[in-house]
Order: C-alpha cells, then sequence, then structure tokens
C-alpha cells in the first residue's frame, strides 16, 4: 500500500532509484525544463566561441524582426535560453522551488502546460511593448515560466505560510496570495513606470514577468474543469482572494471530520491513503493527533 505510491519508488523524480540520472530528469517536469536549460546554456556558449555572439540567439531569441521573418517559434524557444550562469541559476531555483510543489499537486503534463502557457503569455506581452516602442531588442530567459509558475504556486495554497530569510538573518513570514499581489503590483509599476518610460532603459523584462502571471491564471482557469481547482465556476478568484478555504488542492482536517470504523478494512485503507497523500504534500508535521493515531492503529491490523 505505501510502496506502490509514486514518492515511494526509486524512479520517482525526487531521488536516485532504478531509473538512474535519466530517470530522475525524465521523470519529472521540473527537472526536464532544468537539464534542457543548462544544456542550452552550453550550446550557447558554444555557438559565441565559434559564430560570435548574437549568433545563437538570432535564430532562438523572441523579437519583433524575428517573429517579422516568421520565426514563430521563439514564442516558446527564448524560454530555454539565458544570458549566463546567474541568469540562468536565478531562474532555476525559483522554478525548483516553487515548481516541485506545482508538479506534486497537478502532474507533469499539467506542469508543462503552465510553463508553457506562462511564457507564451509573457512572450506575446513583452513583444507587444516591443512593437509599440519599436524596438530592436530580443528576449530570453525562463523569467516569464518561472514566475507564472510561482504565481501558480501561489494559487494552489494561498494561505500557506512561507518564511523568507532576508539577508539570510532577519525572518520574515507572508502568505503566498500576498506574495502573489505583492509580485503582480511590483511588475506592473516596473513596466508602466521603467520598462515604457522613454528615458527609463530598464533590462529587466518586466512585461514578460507580468505576462507569466496572466499566464499562471489563464491556466488556471483552463484546467479548472479537471484540475486541482475543482469545478472552474465563476467565484474561483472569490475564493482565492476571501474565501475561507487554506487550500486549493489538500483539504486541511479542520475543514472537515472524519471518522473511520478500523473494522472496515477498506475503509480504513482508504482513510491510510488520504493521510500519506497528505503527509506527502504538506508534511509529517501537518498530521493532527487523530490522523497520527489512525497511522499507528493501521500499520497493525492492514
Amino acid at each position: 500500500m505505501i510502496g506502490d505510491r509514486d514518492y515511494m519508488r526509486g524512479d520517482y523524480g525526487g531521488g536516485f532509484g532504478r531509473g538512474g540520472f535519466n530517470g530522475i530528469v525524465l521523470s519529472s517536469a521540473i527537472n526536464t525544463i532544468i537539464a534542457i536549460c543548462a544544456l542550452v546554456l552550453l550550446v550557447q556558449i558554444v555557438a559565441v566561441a565559434w559564430f560570435g555572439r548574437g549568433s545563437f540567439e538570432h535564430i532562438f531569441a523572441l523579437s519583433t524582426e524575428g517573429i517579422g521573418s516568421c520565426k514563430f517559434w521563439t514564442f516558446i524557444s527564448y524560454a530555454f535560453l539565458h544570458e549566463g550562469f546567474l541568469h540562468l541559476a536565478l531562474n532555476m531555483l525559483v522554478l525548483y522551488f516553487a515548481g516541485r510543489y506545482v508538479e506534486q499537486a497537478c502532474g507533469k503534463g499539467r506542469t508543462w502546460a503552465i510553463f508553457i502557457v506562462s511564457a507564451l503569455c509573457g512572450g506575446l506581452l513583452w513583444l507587444l511593448l516591443a512593437w509599440l516602442r519599436g524596438e530592436n531588442a530580443y528576449l530570453v530567459g525562463a523569467s516569464a515560466g518561472t514566475v507564472g509558475m510561482l504565481a501558480y504556486f501561489c494559487l494552489l495554497y494561498p494561505d500557506r505560510p512561507l518564511t523568507f530569510l532576508i539577508f539570510f538573518i532577519f525572518p520574515l513570514r507572508i502568505r503566498p496570495k500576498i506574495m502573489l499581489l505583492w509580485m503582480a503590483g511590483f511588475e506592473l509599476f516596473g513596466m508602466l513606470l521603467l520598462e515604457m518610460a522613454p528615458n527609463g532603459g530598464s533590462s529587466i523584462a518586466y512585461s514578460a514577468h507580468l505576462g507569466g502571471i496572466l499566464g499562471a491564471l489563464l491556466s488556471a482557469r483552463i484546467l479548472a474543469s479537471n484540475s486541482v481547482f475543482g469545478s472552474g465556476k465563476p467565484g474561483f478568484f472569490k475564493r482565492f482572494f476571501g474565501g475561507k478555504r487554506k487550500s486549493f488542492y489538500v483539504p486541511k482536517a479542520e475543514d472537515s471530520a472524519f471518522s473511520v470504523n478500523i473494522t472496515d478494512r477498506d475503509a480504513l485503507r482508504k482513510e491510510v491513503n488520504r493521510i500519506l497523500d497528505k503527509m506527502n504534500t504538506e508534511g509529517f508535521s501537518s498530521l493532527t493527533d487523530k490522523e497520527k493515531a489512525v497511522l499507528n492503529r493501521a500499520k497493525d491490523v492492514l
């Protein structure tokens, strides 16, 4: 019962098992995205050495000139290019820590969809502003997809408290729903007052980041009918901003009472599976005393 669960098998994306390195990468959407971005950066470095700076970006980066030349693949390919190791590291760090929770909740296919939709929306919004300003610049980086993944995490767990260490010393505790609102406001401010300013000269693509957040919201609406978000009714955003539910994916113990007949092995097995899923997603510390007692009794019965 426990050994047949994904996170207990050796080929699960989070550990080294019988699948080896290839199994680890291919079994996880997040690991695959990280591996592709790292490999592409190496190819970029080689391309610069052999053909000069900008040769690789001319083909795969997003730009108004490229779209004018029918290079429509650049709407997606730009998200796997980066300016250097630091650019790559920052994006992949955020993608890993937010994306692994999204993938646990949504699965591999939907995680890929969220990343691609976020990158596409980010690229479209950036391209629109570049066209309006008459710029010939190009866009590279997974930032739109990464910010979209982080936004989707905030939608999944709006009230789960997060703690950040400012300067690795001062703890800052914040709820994901507040962090998402702050992110959206910051990116909108940067786009309007820095990126779009005639003399702003900002090298940060705030519009792409904001587009990534919009892509996450769009993904949530598209996947709502058959995903962790439930029915997809108009009350979705009302639930996020003002609802009392603490998570769209895993119901908390206080949200509903439960009673298990320990003499009914099927009912007990079903309840144990629910508790194990909760423990995998939220950690052992999230279990109530009653749930711990059920696990303790079940080990002698099942």
